[in-house]
């Protein structure tokens, strides 16, 4: 038996609905958009996030002692990243810059529609824009933390950049002794200074 309700009750709800044939194409995209993701078509992707946090691989190797983090950072210069111990947390954070050099003129075409039909049949060419076809890398401020084991210092972490990939290690069972953080020219910021 269904619920008795007043008229007032029902108009309200019937506002607060859309149209059939909007609440049908809203199903409909919503269906089409779930098999995309399934189908691995389409990802979604978090845009309104401004830090982005590079991936990163950790290795403990127990019979040397040391665990390994290696960050993937390609296309990131020295320069460009900090590392940082902050109350027991390695933060690994830079910038990665858009590659500019391979967005000029030359390398990308650009293409805009003729813009009436006279042009169109005057035989006029499609003057060029570009645009990205697809974007999936992610450029701008990265930051990454790990929790280090209780005791860790400065001169316990070693860090060394190879091929894209940013090599930090540390001690499982980390010394008492301080120090500075051994990167290997990778710059530090000072502890004061926030990282971003």
């Amino acid at each position: 038996m269904a619920p008795l309700t007043t008229s007032k009750v029902q108009m309200s709800l019937s506002h607060n609905r859309l149209p059939p044939n909007d609440e049908i194409i809203n199903q409909l995209v919503a269906k089409k958009l779930k098999a995309l993701l399934r189908a691995n078509k389409i990802r979604l992707v978090n845009p309104a996030s401004k830090i982005f946090r590079p991936r990163c691989d950790l290795f403990d190797n127990p019979p040397s002692n040391l665990v390994t983090a290696m960050f993937e950072l390609p296309g990131v210069k020295r320069s460009e990243v900090a590392l940082n111990l902050r109350e027991g947390v390695l933060v690994v954070a830079g910038e990665r810059f858009r590659p500019e050099k391979y967005m000029s003129l030359s390398s990308f075409p650009r293409f805009s529609p003729v813009s009436t039909k006279a042009e169109a049949s005057a035989g006029n060419e499609l003057e060029l824009k570009s645009r990205y076809v697809l974007e999936e890398l992610r450029y701008g401020t990265f930051e990454r933390r790990i929790q280090l084991p209780e005791g860790t210092q400065d001169a316990d972490i070693n860090a060394h950049m190879s091929d894209g990939m940013l090599i930090v290690t540390w001690p499982r069972q980390p010394s008492r002794q301080k120090s500075s953080i051994s990167a290997q020219d990778l710059p530090t910021l000072p502890r004061n200074e926030s990282i971003l």
